[in-house]
This record gives C-alpha cells, structure tokens and sequence, in this order.
C-alpha cells in the first residue's frame, strides 16, 4: 500500500495532476494510451493532420461513427427536430467580420518565417504525378497536408477539392480525383477532417489558441492558392465541397480571394437553424460534434449571408424538389429566383442528374436545370 501511494504521489507530482482539471487530466491518460502524440497542452504540442487521422489515433480507415443514439432516443429527437424555428433575420451587416472574429481566420499564424509548402513525396500518376504536399502553422501548431496532381504540361482548369467526413486527400484522388484528372484538370485535394469526435478534441484545443477548424481549412486552401499562384498558373480555379467540405468551401468563398467557381454539394442547411435553438446546441455536444465557433455569429445570421457576401461566384449543388421548397424559403427575403441558369449571375442553384456536378465544374453547364438567385435591390 505504501509503495502503491508513493507510486501515485510521484505520478501526480511528475505530471502535474493537481494543476490540471479532472477533464483534462482524463483526454491526456486517454491520449497517451490510444493516441499517436499526447496533447500534453495546446500550446506545446503539434499535431500532424496530414492522412487519414482515425487510422493514426484508432487503427482504422475510412473512420466510422463513434456514437449511435438507441432506439427510444431517435425517437425523442424527431420529436424535437420537428419543433419550428425562429424566423431568419435579415441580412447581417459586417458579415465578413463577424466570419472572421468567429472562426479566428486572422489569428492563424505560420510557421515562423514566411508560409512555404513542402513537397513530401512524388509519385506517378495516370500519365502525370501527383506531389504529397504539408504546410507547417506556428498558431495552431500544426502540420497540414494535401496532394496536388499534375499533367505533364499544365491544363487550363485546376479542380479544388475539400472532402467529408470520412475520407481524407488520398481517398479523393483515388475516385473523384482520378476520374477529373482524366477529364484533363490538375487536381489539388485537401486533408481536412476525417471524424467529427476526433476533431471535436483537437478543434477544442486550437480554440484555446483563438482559432477555430472551420477557419483553418479555408485558411490552408488560401495559403496554398497563394504560394502555388494557382490563380496565374490556371485559366480556371474551381472549388469543390462536398458535406462538411462544403461548409468550409462556403467560409473560402466569403474570407480568400475570389477563384472562378465555389461548388457546394451539401452544406447547405441554414447557420440559424443549427444555433438558434438551444436544443440542436446540446445535441451537437452529446454527438461529441466540433462546428461550435469562436463566436456565436450564426445565431444572427443566415445563409443568405455566405451568398450575399461571397466574392467568389457560388453554386449550390442538391436536390430539385428540397431546393425549390427550401432553399426558396431561406433565398427569397434577399434573392430574386429566375428560374434557369443565367452565365451573366454569381450565385446558383443546380439540381442534380444527368452528371450535372460535371457540367458544371467544366464550365459547360449543358443540360443542367437550377435557378439563379439576383440580389434584391434595396
């Protein structure tokens, strides 16, 4: 017994227990046993959020759900999902500001010195290569990854890809990758988010810091864009997102230079409809969900706000039907709906069928049915 409490003494001496809460002092034991990297502070440590990050922390890859609800708690949340929303307010004023202050876009520092891309590996690729890129940050310290895919003499179009959960840089370029490559684009693919309870830890840790991940992702993709001048290099620069990659595409359009097109295939349910009920807020927190910001900006925003204010042309990319409900609904107290798609507009609504995302992407839009939303003049 005593050898047992001198063990335990020394333990908490040795790693300052009594300095840290309960909380903490859990996700380090919990990090050091199953983690790649302790999160000892985050401050100190730096983590590596290049590749899949379930297969570094859990062994696992694609990564799965952590968290299934049973049965009788389905239910009660239909029940509560089913409970009407506040009205959306009207357009906010400082949009891009209170974007900024919430997602921490500016707080973002590189590594010291200027922000410089390392080229990691290179490898063949369908009759080109594709290069395995990082970029170092100093705040969040952290080590962020992509691949870039080139022909061997450059196209006109590069094809931007922010993924969903579940998937990673090198997933991508293994199917949608692969198939727009062929297609004739050079291919820029991120690693961002793989599972929403890893990063519900991680992102908890760069908040501490003044930065959020939902503004870290399009920070990353700007800062690659810049180094790489992918703006000169390329007649077109189109963006991709796909679920929570769309939401991040939807953040790019509004906070970086303008590109030619931001595609977004989900992410399209409104900001206020997830924040301005306290109930949705507990259950993001009980999924171990991270999209919680710096800043409660969505409470008083919509997403008439991330189309009103985009400087990039925008699309969003979704069902016929729900759209024509829906999205009218949210579009309507700022958006003129033209039936159609108008070339002369900078903001869209396409339905999908027919391999309308590919129509689009190329520039072509053959064929694809949607409307173009025209801002309602004050």
């Amino acid at each position: 017994m005593i050898a047992v409490a001198f063990a335990l003494g020394f333990g908490a001496v040795k790693y300052d227990v009594f300095r840290h809460s309960p909380r903490e002092l859990i996700t380090r034991v919990a990090l050091r046993l199953i983690g790649p990297e302790p999160l000892e502070s985050p401050y100190r440590s730096a983590l590596n959020m290049t590749g899949c990050q379930c297969l570094e922390s859990w062994g696992v890859c694609p990564c799965g759900s952590t968290t299934t609800l049973p049965a009788y708690e389905q239910e009660i949340w239909r029940q509560l999902s089913a409970l009407p929303m506040p009205e959306a307010p009207p357009l906010a004023q400082d949009f891009r500001t209170r974007l900024d202050a919430a997602v921490g876009y500016d707080n973002i520092r590189p590594a010291p010195g200027e922000a410089r891309i390392e080229t990691v590996s290179s490898d063949a690729f369908e009759g080109g290569e594709v290069e395995q890129l990082a970029i170092d940050y100093d705040l969040p310290r952290v080590r962020l990854g992509a691949r870039h895919a080139q022909h061997g003499k450059t196209p006109d179009d590069l094809l931007i890809v922010l993924h969903d959960v579940a998937s990673n840089a090198e997933r991508v370029m293994d199917g949608l990758g692969r198939r727009y490559f062929k297609a004739g684009f050079d291919v820029l693919a991120f690693d961002i988010t793989s599972n929403t309870s890893l990063m519900a830890l991680v992102n908890a840790a760069w908040q501490l810091q003044g930065v959020h991940a939902a503004g870290l992702w399009p920070r990353l993709v700007c800062d690659v864009a810049r180094i790489k001048q992918v703006r000169k290099t390329y007649r077109r620069v189109v963006v991709y997102g796909q679920g929570d990659g769309a939401k991040y595409a939807g953040y790019l359009a509004n906070l970086c230079a303008p590109f030619s097109l931001v595609v977004m295939e989900g992410g399209d349910r409104d900001p206020q409809q997830d924040y301005a009920s306290p109930l949705k807020r507990v259950y993001r927190f009980y999924l171990g969900y991270w999209h919680d910001h710096l800043t409660p900006f969505p409470a008083g925003t919509s997403i008439r706000d991330l189309v009103a204010n985009a400087e990039s042309p925008v699309v969003f990319f979704g069902d016929g039907p729900d759209y024509r409900t829906r999205m009218r609904t949210l579009m309507a107290p700022a958006f003129e709906w033209r039936d159609g798609i108008a070339p002369e507009g900078r903001a869209w609504l396409a339905f999908k069928g027919d391999d309308g995302l590919g129509k689009i992407l190329d520039g072509s839009w053959r064929g694809v049915a949607g409307a173009t939303l025209e801002r309602r003049r004050r």
